[in-house]
């Protein structure tokens, strides 16, 4: 059973732990967890063999010495209580069939007190519930009668004083039993002083444990009692904890001797040991899960030491002056910190640093949910805001979160890590999670987790399993296996009558960061448009328009927020802003938060109205369907229907050439017009069908919430409505990209800088040097030096002679340095790390899409003298964002073309940029696409593609009008490196190949299908010598293999090496392959498993029967032909071998990509 280890007894640790507890702590022997005690024993074991360790640490006012409690203090106490509940009990502790009575616990209480009374009750044999002091009475009564409680711990008051609010609420609830015949004893809470008698003397004696223990009568063992006599070491009772009653009453939620010790051995499974650490968990109430996992159940599992204000009458209330108090008096290792505590905090430097001298500040705030069940919300503080968690981390302070739920523990990893991805959640390895997709995207999961050896949740929601699903929304990180980030509640979003979701709790979390705000709470359920309840912190009492205007316009800049974060069907206009009214406060749960359900109940009638006053439009003649669904009648509709809408505003004819919101339209009027399209369509899909529904589509549900702020104009607003209705809804959408691309390329294709002079040095004498630099040499601004072809491209710069400087540029991160990310980024493509710090290197963290590009002025300056170059790199890679996601960059892109203009040198700088063969994703003219710029239709496809069509086009005027030297290069599909086969296993081809393992086949192709995949560090090599061949004006170069490669070469190659892996793979036609993947995706877990299910519309095209115009896949056939006569590189380089492919593999191996 024990080995000695440092000391001590090495006693049955939990199964699987990964980090011993208490090490450091060197009067603290672990309790065991392999069930040979229980957990009301635990107490006991520790009054033996660490009663010299401190349990907690009594934090006084002013200068006086905290006062530890040791274990032999806090055990002593514990037997007090429970001698004293167990006398107050008839028949003892066990009911008739030999169970644990149940004792409820509703008290005020300070922390101490409140738990030495629930281990007490839990001491003398019975099953101890803790109520919320924070219930109703009706929820009060409700969870006693609904567990069948018949004896509470409590107060009446009848000392002379009045009576608290929650002892007259508990004389209301008896009175109420009795009525109902129903058998109820109160036993009347003991007062600290009672249960430690020496912390109520002052001067306050020091603690004699020889006197206490002469003056305790303990309790028998308590598995020698007749409640647990023969019980079983997993199931038997020993907690009942509640929701929080969002939706209802509370809910109560046992949990048994196994569930209780996975609520204490939990941090044994994370990655520091924090025995003996001083935590101050000030502001977590005893009654709620995570105050009775950080105040009970990490000191009796590993020893951690808490703080607790010194017991008193009233007790001491938490806010977050008295909680920053505790801190620094308490001088804690580690905090938990009450996200509204923390959101005040971060207004504050000094609090800031001085937090960030802590090793962890603990929360569970940023999950932008109030959760149905008692998911940790701490205890309803409002979740943090992320700008507040933004300005913590920033300061240095190492926030940790944690996620659990009553119904699961914490199921969080203790890491006590630095880290800056504060928003996300480590998953412990104590559990076992799955993702259950949530949505059609397979982007959105929400977490289930499972029961194992050594874990269980305390209750079980899916049919014929052990699991519990939270309901919980979550992404995942998007590098960092089992993090997650927590979006909301599934059961809480929001569906529209469009078939489309609006998730609220992100949206909510965005507006709460207005210091006007104090609650948010979005509605639409049914409807087309969403909108939002905002309660302020100070009630508008003025409740006319003007004061309810105003009011909306001083919170308007975080709702507009909280717009761009979201879909655009999400979106909010002001007119649906319901300013909540100060006599009908939002309703809230015990724990404080948001009790969604029954605000959207109490408010309907004000919701009601928001959507009459908007339907109430669609009964005027204006509104009315066109009676003809012609290219003219659609016309005159829209028209007549904008005039309309606008009449009362323009008071003239709406001009249909030019922008409705230059002519007066507003938020509320873009609805409107929508709605009346809408309705027109439906009624139009409605007399078509004539029982045949399911050939006549509902065109409606294409229409764009943003509709009328993509097609400004009723000439564009119509062409819309005509393409839908005349054309396919694929037109229609590629008739909105196009708009919205020219709108962007309209955007940032003018004003360019003319010629700058060159400045002058402060003594007025200009040199040769200074304008030019040393004649011949190349100094070069790089963007994006971390990604796989930044990396080479940024080595190929450094060892080109003709390269005297490279600046490269990336935005920073919280994460790691500009230095820690390029070393990493140049070992895993095999580059020698010596080259992060070559002589020639200087690293730049900045954002192109500030102003000055976000650097120091006197390095922007020193710049300006020096480059030759820009080669633009930087790009996010989302197929998934639509092109005015990608705004950023684009204004981004054209500040490094204004840094270029601006150019102090006698020849501007040569500007490069790495666009995609994504520009052409849409061509459909026989042949190879030529090196040439081409029309915006062609690369419609995705917002990544269009959104570099926009560059590459800002890039030609401005060579155009100010003679910049500029190349667009279109970059095919970029495969492994021939110095170690790097090829970003995210990548589709990987996720080809990993799909294949799970499948057992490989798919094939017709025999001709070929594919133009080049070796990135080849990629970056002609792209090098591209520059040195620099050119007048503007060129496009392909930047592609130029002797393409079958296929089905690729595939039997990988086959060929699997087979060396033991993994034997069959060889089938595509379409049957994509087939099997398409039916492989039912399973919960597929997505996380397979991830080339994401991609399925990306694959499909795979089964088209193959064109000798295109290469697999369908993408267009390349012509290189001027990118040869460029660069020797890509002229001379060989077809893809097996060498080339195996090296992929193994690159890919090593990354786990086969596991």
């Amino acid at each position: 059973m024990t080995v000695p280890l440092n000391g001590k007894p090495r006693l049955r640790y939990p199964p699987g732990y990964v980090t011993e507890q208490g090490r450091n702590a060197p009067y603290f022997t672990p309790v065991p967890f392999d069930g040979s005690l229980l957990v009301g024993e635990f107490i006991d074991w520790h009054r033996e063999h660490s009663a010299r360790h401190n349990y907690c640490i009594l934090v006084e006012d002013g200068d006086q010495e905290n006062v530890p409690v040791t274990y032999s203090e806090f055990a002593h106490a514990v037997h007090r209580v429970a001698r004293l509940v167990y006398d107050a009990v008839p028949g003892g502790s066990a009911t008739a069939n030999g169970m644990p009575k149940t004792v409820a616990l509703l008290s005020n209480a300070d922390v101490l007190t409140y738990n030495t009374l629930m281990l007490g009750i839990m001491r003398a044999g019975f099953e101890v519930f803790p109520i919320s002091n924070r219930n109703s009475e009706a929820g009060i009564k409700h969870l006693i009668t609904a567990v069948d409680v018949h004896y509470l711990v409590g107060s009446i008051g009848g000392d002379g004083k009045p009576p608290t609010a929650l002892q007259t609420a508990i004389q209301h609830v008896i009175k109420g039993l009795k009525e109902d015949k129903y058998e109820f004893t109160l036993i009347p809470e003991p007062q600290f002083s009672e249960i430690y008698p020496r912390l109520a003397h002052r001067p306050m004696p020091a603690y004699d444990e020889v006197a206490d223990a002469e003056n305790t009568t303990l309790m028998p063992p308590l598995s020698t009692m007749p409640s647990f006599l023969n019980a079983d070491i997993h199931t038997h009772p020993c907690l009942i904890m509640h929701s929080s009653g969002s939706t209802k009453f509370p809910k109560p939620i046992r949990q048994n001797q196994q569930a209780m010790r996975h609520w204490i051995s939990w941090p044994w499974y994370g990655d520091a040991d924090i025995g003996g650490s001083v935590a101050s968990i000030v502001g977590l109430p005893g009654f709620h899960a995570g105050g009775i996992t950080f105040g009970i159940g990490h000191p009796l599992g590993c020893g951690v030491v808490v703080t607790h204000f010194m017991p008193q009458e009233p007790a001491i209330q938490a806010n977050a002056d008295t909680a920053l108090f505790s801190f620094k008096k308490s001088n804690c290792d580690w905090c938990f910190g009450i996200p509204a505590f923390l959101d005040s905090y971060s207004n504050d430097p000094e609090i800031i640093s001085f937090l960030a001298t802590k090793s962890a500040v603990v929360s569970s705030g940023n999950f932008p949910v109030e959760p149905r069940f008692d998911h940790y919300q701490v205890f309803g503080s409002s979740p943090l805001p992320e700008e507040a968690g933004d300005r913590l981390v920033a300061g240095g302070v190492n926030l940790v979160n944690i996620y659990g739920a009553t119904e699961t523990n914490i199921v969080s990893r203790m890491s006590l890590e630095k880290r800056t991805d504060w928003l996300y959640t480590e998953i412990s390895p104590m559990t076992n999670h799955r993702l259950q997709p949530d949505d059609e995207t397979g982007e959105v999961y929400r977490l289930v987790f499972e029961a194992n050896d050594h874990y269980s949740p305390a209750v079980y929601n899916l049919p014929g399993e052990r699991a519990y699903d939270t309901y919980d929304v979550a992404i995942p990180h998007p590098t960092r296996k089992n993090r997650y980030r927590i979006l909301g509640r599934s059961d809480d979003q929001i569906m529209h009558s469009t078939g489309e979701k609006t998730n609220p709790g992100p949206l909510e979390n965005i507006i709460l960061g207005s210091p006007l705000i104090k609650s948010a709470v979005y509605f639409g359920r049914a409807r087309t448009q969403a909108g939002v309840i905002i309660e302020p912190f100070i009630p508008v009492k003025d409740r006319s328009e003007d004061a309810i205007a105003a009011f909306r316009n001083k919170i308007w800049p975080y709702i507009e927020r909280a717009n761009q974060f979201g879909p655009s069907h999400s979106r909010v206009f002001k007119e649906y802003v319901l300013v909540a009214d100060s006599s009908k406060p939002l309703a809230r749960t015990p724990k404080g938060s948001i009790a969604r359900s029954m605000v959207l109940a109490e408010y309907e009638q004000e919701i009601e109205q928001i959507y009459q006053t908007v339907q109430r439009y669609n009964q005027y003649e204006w509104a009315q369907p066109p009676t003809s669904w012609d290219k003219n009648g659609i016309y005159k509709f829209v028209a007549r229907v904008v005039n309309g809408v606008m009449e009362e505003r323009t008071k003239e004819p709406v001009d249909p050439q030019r922008d409705l919101f230059e002519q007066g339209c507003d938020s509320l009027q873009a609805t409107l017009i929508r709605n009346s399209i809408i309705n027109a369509l439906r009624h139009r899909t409605s007399l078509m069908r004539n029982g045949d529904a399911e050939r006549q589509p509902d065109l409606a549900r294409n229409i764009p919430q943003s509709v009328v702020f993509m097609h400004s104009t009723i000439l564009s607003l119509a062409a819309f409505v005509t393409n839908l209705v005349h054309g396919t809804v694929e037109s229609a959408q590629q008739n909105d990209d196009v708009t919205k691309m020219l709108g962007l390329l309209a955007k940032y294709n003018t004003g360019f800088l003319p010629k700058v002079p060159a400045k002058a040095p402060q003594n007025g004498v200009l040199t040769s040097s200074h304008v030019n630099g040393d004649a011949g040499k190349e100094c070069v601004l790089l963007t994006g030096s971390t990604g796989t072809l930044g990396a080479y491209l940024l080595s190929s710069l450094l060892l080109n002679n003709r390269v005297e400087k490279v600046y490269a540029f990336n935005r920073s991160s919280k994460a790691k340095t500009i230095g820690k990310r390029q070393l990493e980024a140049f070992v895993d493509r095999g580059i020698p790390d010596k080259f992060a710090h070559h002589p020639k290197l200087v690293l730049i963290e900045g954002d192109s899409a500030e102003d000055g590009l976000g650097i120091d002025t006197s390095l922007y300056d020193e710049m300006l003298a020096s480059v030759t170059c820009i080669i633009h790199n930087a790009w996010r890679l989302d197929f998934n964002m639509g092109v005015q996601s990608f705004e950023s960059h684009i204004r981004g892109s054209r500040n490094l073309i204004d840094f270029a203009l601006k150019s102090q040198r006698a020849e501007r700088p040569q500007f490069l940029f790495t666009s995609s063969i994504g520009t052409v994703a849409n061509w459909k003219l026989p042949g190879a696409v030529p090196e040439e710029p081409l029309d915006a239709e062609v690369a419609l496809g995705t917002g990544y593609g269009e959104s570099k069509w926009v560059v590459d086009r800002i890039m030609i005027e401005a060579s155009k009008q100010r003679g910049l030297r500029t190349t667009t290069f279109r970059i095919g599909q970029l495969a492994g490196s021939m110095i170690n086969g790097a090829w970003n296993t995210t990548d589709w081809v990987p996720h080809i190949v990993k799909a294949a393992c799970i499948l057992g086949s490989l798919p094939l192709m017709d025999d001709d299908s070929v594919v133009s995949w080049l070796p990135a560090d080849a990629a970056a090599l002609s792209i090098v010598q591209a520059m040195e061949a620099a050119t007048p004006g503007n060129r496009t170069l392909h930047v592609c293999h130029p002797y393409p490669t079958t296929w089905n070469f690729v595939m039997e190659t990988i086959a060929d090496y699997l087979i060396g892996k033991g993994i034997r793979l069959d060889l089938e036609p595509y379409p049957i392959w994509f087939g099997k993947l398409e039916a492989s995706g039912t399973g919960a877990t597929s997505l996380q498993k397979n991830p080339a299910l994401k991609l399925l519309d990306f694959l499909r095209p795979g089964i088209q029967e193959h064109s000798s115009d295109k290469e697999a896949m369908g993408f267009p056939l390349i012509s290189t032909t001027k990118m040869q006569a460029t660069s020797n590189t890509l002229k001379d380089l060989p077809r893809l071998d097996q060498t080339e492919i195996k090296r992929w593999m193994e690159y890919w191996d090593s990354h786990g990509v086969f596991e």
